[in-house]
């Protein structure tokens, strides 16, 4: 791979370190520091982006459900990631403690890895205290574990690092035992994330740093068996991800320069958000290519030429931190476009190890100049660690929900359609509808054609008693969308609030039609309209069917005890109401309903002796 390198560059930094420090006592600071930083992650919320779903993969714990996560995927595929978030929610339901602490627990070991690892590669405490400290405490990292969902991250880099761990050690006794470990470990990384797939390529750039050629033919028939599982589940990866939509087909990709371009510009924010971690958010949208995003792209690869063409001359270290962050990053780089975001700040967990081991060794190099530049070189790793664990700290509490994620998104990307159209639906959800129409208008200004956008602000306006404007916007989404049974089902509620029943169940019948039948709403709306037309047979036909498809469904048993009381069929009619209020103990309506029948039979029952003694 490198045949023409330099024979004389030093393997490995001198033995010797400008300062010495305990193993032990590193560790356990560098441990300490990082948990320090990351303590109010445990007092977070979920992100209503993927922890939904992720979180309950496997509700039920069957073998089919489990063999599922394998076999089928969800969300792409990270069966065992999945798994172990299922195991919190088996043992701890919606409680978001252990999902936070799990992820947590996770990061630490992960960063004592990082700080083994980078000592077995360079002899001397130094490089690796610095390494593993920045490793902990880098803000771009609390996004893998602040977010439940980022689980995947924390998980495959454990299985990750653990491989090239035992891969080290096999290269130091080459006990094969070991070698089956490495194998193994990787499998396990993969099936936590597909982004493990570089593993055969970190395998031997930890070959390279260690001094084995890379022209040995051994070192490249080693590492066949985790090639070839990169390429099986790289492709299963590839297949599950195009199944759900994620990436597109070869005719509907951009123009290859294009890409190369966006490629380069992502390149660059993950360096710039690394070295000035000012920009970092859950959610980077996919800009528009213009000339600030292009000449950030050249100004990155010129860089990285740049350090990639010194370290080739001065540091084989160097060398192999440049091309560990390349190999780690290059998969995500949005040459194969799979999402609407550039570039998200989890997939730089792992790559940034060789960034964090670039600074170690700088810090090492300033350091053995002279004795005061000893003391130069510490104060500069206490202010970078300062300064990295302090914005970690404050990092974790923008991550306590998603009000507050959504927030910080939007503090970058003001104009950002995903995050406006998320922090709306959390302000419709707390009853903030003025805050919610304002996110959504603004979210329409930038896709004035994206029906779901549309359907939300209706359901908005609707709640605000803009009637008229609310059915604008729900006309615009039956036009957009004419098969769309939710959108007929959302105008068809609004027409009832304008009194206008007619159209209203027009609107409830195709939605029901839409739906083949299948609609437990439709059918209670449609219900409730037709009480207002006093078609009661009707009513009570759509309410029967309402309750056949949701037995739980409150407003189907009130339009069915509705409908059976105008009947005439009281003692039926108070079954329903007590069904709706156990459903539904706030409802007034039902409280009322069920009071006024049980008085009215008990009357009923007190006049009937009289009735019959005066006979």
């Amino acid at each position: 791979m490198f045949p023409g390198m330099p024979t004389g560059l030093p393997m490995r930094a001198s033995a010797s370190s400008p300062f010495r420090l305990s193993p032990a006592v590193s560790l356990a600071a560098v441990v300490t520091l990082t948990l320090i930083a990351y303590l109010p992650s445990l007092g977070n919320n979920f992100f209503n982006l993927d922890d939904p779903v992720y979180i309950k993969s496997v509700a039920k714990w069957t073998v089919p459900n489990v063999l599922g996560l394998f076999l089928h995927g969800r969300e792409g595929y990270h069966p065992l990631a999945l798994l172990t978030l299922s195991a919190n929610y088996l043992f701890g339901g919606l409680n978001p403690f252990g999902y936070h602490l799990v992820n947590l627990l996770l990061h630490l070991a992960n960063t004592a890895f990082v700080f083994i690892l980078t000592r077995k590669i360079v002899p001397g405490g130094c490089v690796a205290l610095a390494t593993a400290l920045l490793f902990g405490l880098h803000p771009v990292h609390v996004e893998s574990v602040a977010w439940v969902s980022s689980r995947k991250d924390v998980q495959y880099a454990f299985f990750y690092l653990l491989a090239l761990l035992c891969h080290e050690s096999f290269l130091r006794s080459r006990r094969w035992r070991l070698y089956a470990m490495t194998l193994a470990l990787g499998l396990l990384a993969i099936l936590s994330k597909g982004m493990a797939v570089s593993l055969p390529l970190s395998l031997l750039l930890v070959d390279f740093a260690k001094g084995r050629s890379l022209t040995d033919k051994k070192v490249w028939l080693e590492k066949m068996p985790f090639f070839a599982l990169g390429l099986v589940f790289g492709a299963v990866s590839i297949l599950t991800q195009q199944a759900r939509g994620y990436v597109p087909s070869g005719g509907t990709m951009a123009p290859l320069a294009e890409r190369l371009a966006t490629a380069a510009y992502a390149l660059g924010m993950y360096l710039y958000n690394f070295f000035v971690p000012l920009r970092l958010c859950a959610y980077h949208p996919c800009p528009e290519t213009g000339w600030r995003e292009i000449l950030l792209g050249i100004a990155a690869m010129f860089l990285i030429a740049f350090l990639l063409a010194v370290s080739l001359r001065r540091s084989r270290l160097a060398l192999f931190s440049l091309l560990f962050f390349l190999a780690n990053i290059v998969l995500v780089l949005q040459l194969v476009p799979v999402s609407t975001f550039i570039i998200a700040d989890r997939y730089n967990y792992i790559s940034s190890i060789g960034l964090c081991l670039l600074v170690g060794l700088g810090i090492e190099a300033a350091a053995r100049r002279s004795k005061k530049m000893v003391f130069l070189s510490i104060a500069a790793l206490v202010l970078i660690a300062a300064a990295a664990g302090w914005h970690t700290f404050n990092r974790c509490l923008v991550w306590k929900d998603t009000l507050s994620i959504w927030t910080d998104v939007l503090r970058l990307y003001p104009r950002a359609v995903l995050p406006l159209q998320d922090r709306a639906c959390e302000y419709y959800a707390a009853g903030e509808f003025a805050l919610a129409d304002r996110d959504l208008s603004l979210a329409i200004e930038q896709a004035p054609y994206r029906t779901e956008l549309r359907l939300l602000r209706g359901a908005t306006r609707s709640r605000l008693g803009d009637m008229r404007a609310a059915l604008d916007d729900l006309n615009m989404a039956v036009r957009l969308e004419p098969q769309n049974a939710r959108a007929y089902m959302s105008r068809g509620l609004v027409f009832y609030e304008l009194r206008e029943v007619a159209p209203a169940r027009d609107d409830f019948s195709k939605a029901i039609e839409l739906s083949h039948g299948k609609s437990a709403q439709a059918y209670s709306h449609r219900a409730m309209v037709r009480i207002a037309l006093n078609d009661l047979q009707g009513a009570l036909s759509d309410a029967n069917h309402a309750v056949d498809l949701a037995p739980y469904l409150p407003g189907a048993r009130a339009n069915r005890a509705i409908a059976l009381e105008k009947l005439n069929r009281n003692p039926e009619a108070l079954i329903e109401w007590r069904h709706a209020l156990n459903l539904d103990p706030t409802s007034a309506q039902a409280a009322r309903a069920v009071a006024r029948l049980e008085s009215a039979m008990k009357d009923h029952l007190a006049d009937t002796p009289n009735n019959a003694t005066g006979k």
